[in-house]
This record gives C-alpha cells, sequence and structure tokens, in this order.
C-alpha cells in the first residue's frame, strides 16, 4: 500500500477506534501506525480521551445527559 499522510490517518483513527472502517482502512491505519511514531502517540491520546469522556457520562446519573451524550455521537460520526 502507498504512504498514506499522517492527515488522513488522523481522519481515520475514530473509525479504526470504533471498528467500523473496512478490512483495507484496518490494514492501512495499522501499517501506518507500525511505522510512523507521531500518529501512535495521536492514538494513544485518542484513546484516553474516549476513556476519559465514557468514564464521565457513566459516573453521571442523569440519564437526559447520557441520552443527549449518545444522541450528538450518533450525529457526529
Amino acid at each position: 500500500m502507498g504512504k498514506v499522510s499522517c492527515e488522513i490517518i488522523k481522519d481515520m483513527l475514530p473509525l479504526y477506534y470504533d471498528s467500523v472502517c473496512s478490512d483495507d482502512s484496518k490494514r492501512m491505519v495499522e501499517e501506518h501506525l507500525s511505522e510512523c511514531n507521531n500518529c501512535k502517540v495521536e492514538f494513544k491520546k485518542f484513546k484516553m480521551k474516549f476513556i476519559f469522556r465514557k468514564s464521565i457520562i457513566e459516573n453521571r446519573t442523569d440519564s437526559n445527559v447520557i441520552k443527549i451524550y449518545l444522541l450528538r455521537g450518533k450525529d457526529c460520526g
């Protein structure tokens, strides 16, 4: 597979993380991450942000906040 820019990989990280990209895209991201330390760091940051945000929502008792979060997530991706 040809050289893919870091910007494209950064765009693909949410899809890759959620396992909703194609097998070809998955291989492309994995290949790039194995060769690019900058993108590897960006992916680690992405995962940490996601885990942090998820823990905040899971610890909230207000079900309306959770519903809004879930609906916004569907609109964004």
